[in-house]
């Protein structure tokens, strides 16, 4: 594998925060004032943007400028996850965003039992020697 060079790094790592966000092209194009072909060509690492639209871009993202650069692009933590939410809501009227928070609670609630459930039914099964479990398994 060929080492990336910074522009390319840098137009990696923002497609990819860009994706997670769920924000398009074209999108992040028009929040940051610039063309669509302009985005794709800093995306590609072609073109590098100047230090101020860095800050825009690091801004819209919800990450810092030095994010950006990293190599290995840390997995979103609680706080990038809650940007990526309140992104996605803000557009929204108050009863509809009312409405995905509570239906995110649900899903929440309803995940993490299901989660407990199967880590104790995991243990049970773990629990029998190995002939009970190939019979519970045909069963």
């Amino acid at each position: 594998m060929t080492d990336l060079t910074t522009a390319e790094l840098l137009g990696k790592n923002i497609a990819e925060r860009r994706r997670k966000l769920g924000f398009s092209q074209k999108y992040l194009s028009v929040k940051l004032g610039i063309s669509q072909e302009s985005m794709a060509r800093i995306e590609k690492g072609i073109i590098s943007p100047k230090v101020s639209r860095l800050e825009d871009i690091a801004r819209t993202l919800n990450c810092t400028i030095p994010a950006l650069f990293e190599k290995c692009p840390s997995t979103p933590d609680s706080r990038d996850r809650a940007a990526m939410l309140e992104e996605m809501l803000r557009p929204l009227p108050d009863d509809a965003q009312e409405a995905l928070l509570a239906l995110i609670s649900s899903a929440s609630r309803i995940f993490c039992e299901t989660k407990k459930g199967a880590s104790s039914t995991a243990k049970q099964q773990n629990a029998l020697c190995p002939r009970d479990r190939a019979a519970r398994v045909k069963n």
